[in-house]
């Protein structure tokens, strides 16, 4: 029990510290020597390999269903659901709290601009606590996201571009890193 507790902490604790957004762009593939934790649970899937639903979306080939959505312009935050939390929480991971907090802030602050702002009129951003996030319209798409991992972070994604993924947490917001992604430096 001690032991799961610490590994938790040790992952949370990374993850909070981490400073750096991942740029590189996903590519489809799997790259081994990757240590980011996003990109090496991309599966990249040809159209005729994507399971399709009654209204032909995607639909991830797993036995799961629980799968967020989406295409064009998009700011997607990543949060672990309530039995992950809970998890941690009965395991004596306390400082989840703190990092859950900090994103909370950065993602409230973010969406607050977003919405107001009128430079981001044409983004769509999100929150989800789905495992799987399907991308219908990037280059490389479309493609599955597991994030079984993976309990904080964001994608960016647009139509045709390759997409952004980190699992930086700060309580600052992320603007910088939609401004830039998006290419909206020019401050109206």
């Amino acid at each position: 029990m001690r032991q799961l507790t610490f590994i938790l902490l040790m992952c949370i604790v990374a993850i909070s510290c981490r400073m750096n957004t991942n740029d590189s762009s996903a590519s489809g593939s799997v790259d081994s020597s990757s240590n980011d934790p996003v990109q090496d649970t991309l599966i990249s899937r040809t159209p005729e390999e994507i399971t399709r639903g009654s209204r032909g979306e995607a639909i991830p080939e797993t036995h799961l269903r629980d799968t967020t959505e989406i295409s064009g312009n998009v700011v997607l935050f990543l949060r672990p659901d309530d039995e992950r939390f809970a998890s941690y929480e009965e395991n004596g991971a306390t400082e989840i709290y703190e990092v859950d907090s900090d994103f909370g802030f950065g993602i409230a602050g973010t969406m607050d601009s977003l919405a107001r702002i009128k430079k981001y009129k044409n983004l769509n951003a999100d929150v989800t606590t789905k495992r799987f996030v399907t991308i219908n319209d990037c280059n490389s798409c479309p493609m599955t996201i597991d994030r079984d991992s993976i309990n904080y972070g964001y994608i960016l994604s647009s139509a045709g571009r390759d997409i952004i993924t980190s699992n930086e947490v700060h309580s600052n917001n992320y603007l910088m890193e939609v401004d830039k992604y998006f290419e909206l430096d020019d401050y109206r």
